[in-house]
Parts: C-alpha cells; sequence; structure tokens
C-alpha cells in the first residue's frame, strides 16, 4: 500500500467514526479497547463485536464498529480476506434506502485498499451527498485526489476541510496539496505548528500527521527533524505497516541498514517490509532465503488477481533479482494507477538502469510542472 493509500485508510477510519464513538447497551456488552500494541485486545473486540453482531443484526454502530476493525486487521497483516469481510459486514446497510454516511466512508476504505479508486471515490461521492460538511469523507477524497495528480481537485477538498474547524485536519490537508506542488517548505512548517498546538489530537491523527511530516522533511532532504517526526509516530502507532515501511526506506537510504531488521521482526507476513529486510540483508544465504519467499507471494498474488503492489513487485525485480526491463515494465504499469513520489522514484530507477533516457526525461518534466520537490529525484528544494 502507498503511502498516499495509508493516509486516505487511516482519515478514513480516524474520521468517519470518530465523532461517534460505539457505547454499547448493557453490562454484556463491554468491549475491550484497542491498544496500540495489542494484538489480543484487537483479537477480543473483534470476537466479541461478531458475536454482538449476530445477535444483533440491527445494530448498526456495532457492525460499523466491526468493519472498521477489519479494515485495519486488513493493514496490519496485510491479509486482503480482512477487506472482504469489512465489506459483507457494510452490504446489508449499503443496501438500505438511506445507508449511514459512515458506512460509504469505510467502504471506499476497502475499494481504496484494492486500489479502486474509481469505486472509492463513487463510495466518497455518495457519503458526501448524504452529509456535505463529513470530515472523513473530504479527507479520503483529498488524498486520493493526489495519489492520482488530481492537485485541483485536491486544493478544493482542502477548501472544503479549511470550513470544518478543525485545525489539525485542515491544517494537514492544505500541507499535503503544498508539499507536492512547490512550497514543502512552508507545508512543513505550519504542519508541525499545528502539531504542537493540539496535543490533546487522538494517537490516530497525531500518528497520520507526524506520518506526512516525516515524508515531507524526507523529501526535502532534511533527515533530523525526518527521524525526530517518523519516532514520534511510531510511539503513537507502532504496528503501522506503512509507517515501518517509510521509516525502513530512510533508514535504507542513509547508509542504516543494520538497523531495518531489528525495526521490522514480528513482521514476516507483511511481504512489503520483507521485501525492505532482504534489502538489508548482509547474509547472502539470508537473503536468497528471503528472495524466494518473497517471490512465491507475488506468484500468489499474481495467481489470485492481486495487482496492487505494482510498486513492490518493481522495486523486487529491479533491487533484488537486477531485472531492470521487468522492474520498468510493471513501474509504468503502476504509474498508470497511482502517481505518488515513491512511485516516480522506483519509475525513474528502473528507467535510468534500463538505460531508457527518454522515459527518464518525460518522468522528469512532469515532476517539474508539477512543482515537486524530492531531493531522491533530483527535484533541489526551491527554499530552506
Amino acid at each position: 500500500m502507498s503511502f498516499g493509500c495509508r493516509l486516505m485508510l487511516l482519515a478514513s477510519l480516524v474520521m468517519s467514526l470518530a465523532a461517534q464513538p460505539f457505547v454499547p447497551q448493557g453490562d454484556g456488552y463491554v468491549l475491550e479497547a484497542v491498544k496500540a500494541s495489542g494484538t489480543a485486545a484487537i483479537s477480543k473486540e473483534l470476537r466479541s463485536l461478531e458475536r454482538l453482531v449476530a445477535a444483533e443484526p440491527r445494530n448498526v454502530a456495532a457492525a460499523l464498529r466491526l468493519a472498521e476493525v477489519r479494515i485495519g486487521l486488513a493493514r496490519e497483516e496485510a491479509d486482503p480476506r480482512h477487506f472482504g469481510r469489512a465489506e459483507a459486514v457494510l452490504a446489508p446497510w449499503l443496501a438500505a434506502t438511506n445507508p449511514p454516511t459512515e458506512a460509504w466512508v469505510l467502504r471506499s476504505a476497502v475499494r481504496q485498499g484494492s486500489h479502486d479508486f474509481d469505486g472509492a471515490m463513487a463510495d466518497l461521492d455518495a457519503a458526501l451527498a448524504a452529509e456535505p460538511t463529513d470530515v472523513g469523507a473530504w479527507l479520503a477524497r483529498l488524498t486520493i485526489q493526489c495519489v492520482r495528480s488530481d492537485f485541483d481537485g485536491a486544493r478544493r477538498s482542502a477548501a472544503r476541510l479549511l470550513r470544518s474547524g478543525d485545525e489539525l485536519v485542515a491544517t494537514a490537508a492544505a500541507a499535503q496539496v503544498a508539499s507536492l506542488t512547490g512550497s514543502s517548505a512552508g507545508a512543513a512548517r505550519m504542519l508541525e505548528t499545528a502539531v504542537g498546538r493540539n496535543p490533546s489530537a487522538t494517537p490516530g491523527m497525531r500518528s497520520w500527521c507526524l506520518a506526512l511530516l516525516a515524508d515531507i522533511r524526507t523529501r526535502r532532504g532534511e533527515p533530523v527533524p525526518a527521524e525526530s517526526a517518523f519516532r514520534d509516530a511510531l510511539v503513537l502507532t507502532p504496528r503501522d505497516p506503512q509507517l515501518l515501511g517509510a521509516y525502513a526506506d530512510f533508514l535504507l537510504d542513509h547508509g542504516r541498514g543494520a538497523e531495518v531488521g531489528p525495526l521490522l521482526e514480528g513482521f514476516s507476513q507483511v511481504d512489503a517490509l520483507q521485501l525492505r529486510v532482504a534489502e538489508a540483508e548482509t547474509d547472502p544465504t539470508v537473503r536468497a532465503r528471503t528472495v524466494e519467499r518473497l517471490r512465491s507471494g507475488i506468484e500468489l498474488n499474481r495467481a489470485r488477481g492481486d495487482r496492487v503492489h505494482l510498486r513492490e513487485e518493481a522495486r523486487f525485480h529491479l533491487r533484488l533479482l537486477g531485472d531492470a526491463s521487468g522492474a520498468l515494465a510493471l513501474a509504468q504499469e503502476n504509474w498508470k494507477v497511482q502517481r505518488e513520489p515513491a512511485d516516480a522514484r522506483m519509475l525513474l530507477e528502473s528507467a535510468k538502469a534500463v538505460g531508457d533516457a527518454e522515459a527518464a526525461r518525460r518522468i522528469l518534466d512532469t515532476l517539474r510542472a508539477q512543482g515537486l520537490e524530492d531531493v531522491a529525484l533530483g527535484l533541489t528544494p526551491r527554499s530552506r
């Protein structure tokens, strides 16, 4: 899952239900809160919710919370089956005459999990038609627009979020767009200020903002504040696979591969993280074993028709197999779907490895026209 997708999904989960938490009625329905480090707590809550939904099929709050937990597990465990189960929970509510707005927002998160951005946008349109001020829907919409390089649309979404009255959300939305279109210095400053002024924001929202800040600082070539933001975010959400992957990439780029294995210990089931582990591995035998396991995982995904992780697959071909031509083909296919800086980097690296100067020139021209500032791509920030 891309960084932008991670932002969209987290935004959907954090914002759609935050204003209306599920409070069970009766002593028999007390559920244990989800803890950042507690997979046992999550499993316990999941079982309790499943029993409750089975016993009370008209309990919309329980159904929405169950779908939310399933979507979170899909991310943490890199298991798309949870997305399918979440969608099944949401289906009867979406088939109702007046579906709850949160159901549309949550299904949009399911759809973006499979990179069905058109479907996700359709769900968000439905949510906003029912509730035009829904913050989670506007934030998710903005993030998809950024992933697809629809910056005019993203600016319109950011303008709507300015009316939300939530300084942190509005600032993060504006910073996300600005950081991708030539104003990364100002974006970093205003986001850092907003995070400092909102210490009581939820851990999930603060982590999301800190992850965005770390991403901006990294692209600007400012490793010290970038690492500080990464570490602060990980204190809040230590088991977020996308956050861990971004920090692992930071470590690899700064010659600190020895720290990657310990960082990602306990995530052997997440292929995207094991890709980083393999890149950092210095023992040829261990590395070869990890590469073969990753190859098997990719083949299994292909057999399932899963083409979501094209960027990671391109990276696998380029950096672990030395197959530059295969990597370029995958990176080009991925670019048709999503156009984040990390997608551009993989496309540019693959084009250079193949020796396709024209492909490299085209991507850089596109990014310069966008105004992107990213030292990894040779696009030096305009201001410090």
